[in-house]
């Protein structure tokens, strides 16, 4: 079985690749008390990555993961990879009349 990040050169040869479940982030965005809907939540990992030289794996290779929050100010980013560092934050074009911005680091089991 292959681990998470191992680089699979393409040819012939057949590659079993066992996907697994991932965790969800959830929260609630509130502003003195009271919910804040249809703002623009992100998940980046930490540190971001990509490849470097010969496919190298140089932190996560994950892209930002955006969604809304409901009415309640509740919102779950579903299928997270674990274990890895994520930060959460709020996304500044969605937020930004309200003079705010935040951010916070999520890891296994955490919560902020």
């Amino acid at each position: 079985m292959a681990s998470a990040f191992d680089v699979i050169p393409s040819g012939t040869e057949n590659h079993v690749i066992t996907l697994t479940d991932g965790a969800a982030v959830r929260g609630r965005l509130v502003e003195n008390g009271k919910p804040v809907e249809n703002a623009e939540v992100g998940l980046i990992g930490r540190p971001r990555g990509g490849y470097g030289a010969n496919l190298q794996l140089i932190g996560y290779p994950y892209e930002e993961i955006r969604i809304g929050t409901q009415p309640d100010g509740r919102f779950v980013i579903t299928n997270v990879p674990v274990p890895a560092d994520w930060y959460v934050y709020g996304k500044m074009g969605s937020l930004a009349t309200r003079g705010c911005y935040w951010s916070c680091r999520v890891q296994h089991k955490a919560r902020c």
